[in-house]
């Protein structure tokens, strides 16, 4: 049975898809293809390219990399500044065209993915980005790597949109928060969702509400998603904001404890269309 993978947007909560990766790598499942949206682009092209071996030191080095990401955003969600200094700041912020430069993801994302090309992967993959101009989810699958992972992690706002195949790109969650459809697409059998993205509210202030009305959004597209897929694992990690890298290991222990509740064994065999005798 071709089993699929359909992994899902979250940013440092896609971490958690590694413990997946391990899992089944665990039980002798290997994905016949992989669609991820964002964060489960990066993950998930890193996977179907290099396997599991260096896998989670490879993020670890995304997290060293995107220190500056860390940084300036703790600075614009959590630290207090006086009222002239947040005038002055948030004035940049409603003429900037996005919180940070485009090279900062390109920079980190090129050092991990190189040249290498979508016909160097072992695996079928694909990433998800949204059109902006035309409002459709688009399905990358040839090309420069690094090209379709940045566009499909671009979150709007906090990076600017990335000009490709004539399009105006973002980040894939937008629309296709985990990506089962385009999964199934790619002549699966089985489509295995992983959803990162839980809900947890945080009204402290501008930035933070935007983000929780995004989650809302996000929430609501990951249920519709889950609806279409033949298992979907949901990973409950509360707590980590979305460019958390540095919180890579408790994610992954997070993730992992959780899976060991999930059979996956039983239900893969019971959907098995051409059980071995």
């Amino acid at each position: 049975m071709k089993v699929g993978l359909a992994l899902g947007s979250g940013g440092a909560r896609g971490l958690a898809h590694i413990a997946l990766f391990e899992k089944l790598n665990s039980i002798g499942i290997t994905p016949y293809s992989i669609a991820g949206s964002s964060a489960g682009a990066v993950i998930g092209g890193l996977y179907c390219l290099y396997g599991l071996d260096g896998l989670m030191d490879r993020m670890l080095e995304v997290v060293r990399l995107n220190k500056e990401i860390v940084a300036k955003t703790d600075e614009l969600m959590g630290k207090k500044r006086n009222l002239k200094n947040e005038v002055m700041e948030m004035s940049k912020i409603v003429m900037a065209h996005s919180l940070l430069t485009g090279n900062v993801i390109y920079d980190s994302l090129k050092h991990l993915f190189g040249s290498k090309r979508f016909s160097d992967c072992k695996i079928d993959f694909a990433a998800v980005a949204f059109d902006i101009e035309h409002e459709k989810a688009i399905v990358i699958d040839e090309g420069f790597l690094v090209d379709a992972i940045v566009s499909s992690s671009s979150v709007p706002g906090t990076f600017p949109p990335v000009r490709l195949g004539g399009m105006n790109l973002v980040d894939g969650g937008t629309t296709r928060v985990i990506p089962v459809k385009e999964t199934r697409e790619r002549g699966v059998d089985f489509v295995i969702a992983s959803d990162v993205s839980p809900f947890v509210p945080d009204l402290s202030n501008m930035l933070s509400i935007q983000y929780t009305v995004d989650d809302v959004k996000g929430k609501i597209l990951a249920d519709i998603d889950l609806s279409e897929a033949d298992l979907a694992i949901k990973f409950n990690i509360p707590k980590i904001r979305w460019y958390e890298f540095n919180k890579a290991k408790q994610i992954c222990q997070i993730a992992k404890k959780e899976l060991e509740n999930v059979d996956f064994c039983s239900v893969l065999k019971e959907n098995d269309p051409e059980p071995s005798s």
